[in-house]
């Protein structure tokens, strides 16, 4: 019995627990009914999208007994169990199939930690972890941790490499260099007062 005329009888048995007899043997069982659910397609339920699902009845043997009745059929060759359905009012035992993990959830474990490691970098140091690793480009000026460790040197040598770097450009002449300076980059960490300049704006 299922919800779905296309499952075959050898899933149905995959699912089941066989109960070996023994020759000579004649018993009386009781069962009650329970539920299966498994995946239509075990292998790509692990990508964690196709996680439809077939459900079928089970049986499960509750007791067993030796078989008091005259009428069977007996012998030394001959073993037989009779069933009847124990009528029980509990809720149906269900078994299911579920994927803890999945292949996406494994990338997103991972691109969360990396995430993660590339923020704290960022915030640390004011570059793209990835672009360390490729060396694509150098860290920034602008890291918490230039601002706690030999600073004052690094913004000298910052204003003897680019002397104008504070320059603002007259009202005529505001172009991409000014717009850059007014709306990304904020260069109040290198007009601290401790840094004295000269009259052509280098460090003194």
């Amino acid at each position: 019995m299922s919800n779905d005329s296309d499952i075959e009888m050898s899933v149905i048995a995959k699912a089941t627990v066989p109960f070996p007899l023994t020759p000579g043997v004649n018993l009386i069982a009781a069962f009650t009914l329970g539920i299966r659910q498994i995946f239509k397609h075990p292998a790509l339920s692990g990508l964690g999208l196709f996680e439809s699902s077939k459900i079928f009845w089970t049986s499960q043997l509750t007791a067993v007994y030796p078989d008091p009745s005259l009428t069977v059929l007996r012998g030394e060759d001959i073993s037989t169990i009779r069933l009847f359905v124990h009528d029980d009012a509990s809720p149906f035992r269900t078994v299911a199939d579920y994927r803890e993990n999945s292949v996406l959830d494994g990338f997103s474990a991972v691109g969360g930690l990396w995430t993660t490691l590339s923020g704290i970098f960022a915030i640390l140091f004011g570059g793209s972890l990835f672009h360390l690793i490729t060396g694509a480009k150098p860290l920034s000026i602008f890291g918490a941790a230039h601002s706690i460790a030999h600073f004052p040197a690094m913004r000298k040598s910052i204003m003897e490499h680019y002397p104008k770097l504070l320059v603002r450009e007259t009202d005529g002449n505001r172009g991409l260099l000014e717009f850059l300076r007014d709306h990304l980059l904020d260069l109040k960490i290198l007009e601290e007062p401790d840094l004295e300049m000269d009259e052509k704006g280098s460090p003194v």
